[in-house]
């Protein structure tokens, strides 16, 4: 891996629209109370899942980790606790607004697709790593990573072409294994300050363009 400040215009990929599901609580903590089915209202402590509100994985232990029969959405996504995997059937996406991994020292994965509803921080703790599996559709809006810890994206990043889409990378390290995180026919970039460090096995651009470091 190394670190560099400097901005990339690349070209995209083609972006699928999502189907969205609305839901009714503001905020709610995950508690599987009942089983795995994010829809299932008393696995959650206010009685629903938060379609305008923050979903909250606290302190795992025996608790079972959340399953996407369809796809949902939020407004962010925060981990105060580690251990968590949010899992899916196949196809389904998160759509939402934020994602935030606050507890240090500790490992989240989201194995859906993850879909940008507006520009979208993405905040990982030090000594942290965040893993999303699936494809991130951009959706015309810009994803920014803060915080010293990891975020590891190892679907690819889709992109309509008449669409405008960033990534900004302020601190920590991203990893992507995945292709098509940056570019366009024009204004799309992917820029790294140089506090950041970008490295992974992906290729950046709908061409194929490996602009990323190979070696992690």
């Amino acid at each position: 891996m190394r670190s560099f400040a400097r901005t990339i215009v690349l070209s995209a990929a083609i972006a699928a629209i999502p189907f969205l599901i609305p839901g009714s609580a503001s905020a709610a903590i995950w508690t599987g109370a009942t089983n795995s089915d994010w829809a299932t209202g008393t696995n959650w402590d206010s009685g629903s899942w938060p379609s305008d509100g923050t979903a909250t994985f606290a302190t795992k232990g025996s608790i079972v980790d959340p399953y996407l029969s369809n796809s949902y959405t939020i407004w962010d996504l925060s981990f105060t606790g580690t251990g968590w995997n949010i899992r899916h059937g196949g196809g389904r996406t998160l759509n939402l607004r934020g994602i935030n991994l606050s507890a240090t020292n500790a490992t989240a994965g989201i194995g859906t697709n993850v879909k940008l509803l507006s520009d979208v921080g993405v905040t990982v703790a030090s000594g942290s790593v965040l893993t999303i599996g699936d494809q991130v559709f951009f959706n015309n809006q810009r994803m920014t990573k803060d915080g010293t810890g990891t975020l590891v994206l190892n679907g690819s990043g889709n992109t309509d072409n008449s669409s405008v889409r960033y990534f900004t990378v302020n601190g920590g390290t991203v990893l992507i294994n995945g292709n098509n995180y940056s570019g366009g026919t024009s204004g799309r970039s992917l820029t790294v300050a140089s506090s950041a460090t970008l490295g992974g096995r992906g290729q950046v651009g709908a061409n194929g363009t490996n602009v990323v470091p190979v070696s992690i």
